[in-house]
């Protein structure tokens, strides 16, 4: 990597050069190769780092014989990655013997938490010749059941190519065929609102205030969702339709979709971000329900507020890129040294301006609502994925104000 870093300089060439195989254990080299990748241009996505992590689970990682590597190894890693200013991309595997579906939420809620981590692909578990999990004893041993799928895309049918398939994980001994849909549904849900930001401050909120794990309260409130008829309760149960009709292909490989509400046709976390931003009022009357009920939290100012901090961050479909007005908010209490800093939360005024994502300055044709939910909405691009359901800020700390 020093070799190509120094042609890069040279010459301008290679114009890009991104090794996917990186080594697992040995941090320090890693890191001085993405370091050696991302500040000499060598790749394209300069500020993001793939995590291979498969599972966050102990018990999956000692059924798939990893357990040598440290789950706080992973953790620390990741630390020193965001000090260096780099998104992560971490790896799962769904459905490994070994995991349940509360050790997957519990560890796919956790990632999602993690400040600098801005997307998690869940791949689907497969059995690939001659490995260890194929091994008919092993098969037997974990009662792994699997179906034949066709492996990525498919192809044209019309077209003289030979679709490849590959036998993939449905359910095993310690995840049923049920459980498995559930946690894809789970991921759709977290995706949306925890990775997207679209309900992270109160979440954040909630759980300084109950000392809640994230993976309990997404439970929690899909569950007063779907009794309570909320909002988002349909689109979960046409969520858990279609991923159950769809089961053994990969989300993010060949990513399946749903209706939304308002019956656009998009990929699953993006159905329920639209319910969302289509019907801010009604989502905000159900929160508030829902942390007073559900969460036992006190119906006053501070939730009023809280309430508006959120909603304020969120980028309604019909938004213009190009004219950023009242992107300025002010508050009677500091939100953002209470929920990112760890501070007591005190009542001092702050104002926070919230700077339109990267993405926009590429889109400022875009005017109409259509063309707005084509773009950022529908269209599968990573980085569209990751920066444009909920506005972001960040802090300068001057004079009490936030940027």
């Amino acid at each position: 990597m020093r070799y190509a870093a120094r042609l890069k300089r040279e010459t301008g060439f290679p114009d890009v050069f991104y090794p996917l195989g990186f080594a697992k254990n040995s941090k320090d080299r890693t890191f001085e190769i993405s370091k050696l990748i991302a500040d000499n241009d060598l790749d394209p996505h300069t500020d993001s780092v793939n995590f291979s992590l498969q599972t966050m689970g102990p018990g999956a990682l000692e059924a798939v014989g990893r357990k040598n590597i440290s789950l706080r190894g992973y953790r620390d890693l990741a630390d020193r990655y965001a000090a260096e200013g780099y998104n992560l991309h971490p790896d799962l595997i769904l459905p490994l013997p070994g995991e349940t579906l509360d050790s997957f939420r519990e560890g796919y809620a956790e990632l999602a938490s993690w400040e600098h981590v801005s997307r998690i692909q869940v791949y689907a578990c497969s059995l690939l010749p001659n490995s260890p999990m194929a091994d008919p004893d092993y098969v037997r041993a974990w009662q792994i059941e699997t179906r034949l799928t066709p492996l990525g895309m498919p192809f044209d049918a019309s077209a003289d190519i030979e679709t490849e398939t590959v036998d993939a994980v449905v359910a095993t001994r310690s995840m049923t065929e049920a459980e498995y849909v559930e946690a894809k549904v789970f991921v759709a849900l977290v995706r949306a609102l925890e990775l997207h930001r679209l309900l992270r401050p109160v979440r954040c909120f909630v759980g300084l205030h109950s000392d809640l794990p994230v993976w309990s309260f997404y439970v929690r409130f899909a569950r007063w969702q779907e009794e309570n008829h909320g909002l988002l309760a349909s689109t979960l149960g046409r969520v858990r339709v279609a991923v159950a009709a769809s089961l053994t292909r990969d989300e993010l490989v060949w990513p399946w979709m749903c209706a939304a509400r308002d019956g656009s046709y998009v990929y699953y976390h993006k159905a329920l971000a639209l319910d969302v931003l289509n019907e801010p009022a009604r989502f905000v009357g159900e929160l508030r329900r829902m942390l007073v009920e559900e969460f036992t939290m006190d119906d006053g100012e501070v939730l009023d507020e809280l309430l508006r901090y959120q909603r304020d961050q969120w980028v309604p479909p019909d938004f213009d890129p190009s004219v950023p007005a009242g992107y300025r908010f002010e508050y009677r209490l500091d939100w953002i040294a209470y929920l990112e800093g760890g501070e007591p939360l005190v009542e001092r005024p702050i104002r926070v301006t919230y700077a339109p994502p990267e993405m926009w300055a590429e889109h400022r044709y875009v005017r109409s609502t259509e063309a707005w939910r084509r773009v950022v909405l529908i269209e599968h691009m990573a980085y569209a994925d990751h920066c444009c359901f909920s506005a972001r800020h960040r802090r300068v700390g001057a004079l009490g104000h936030q940027t």
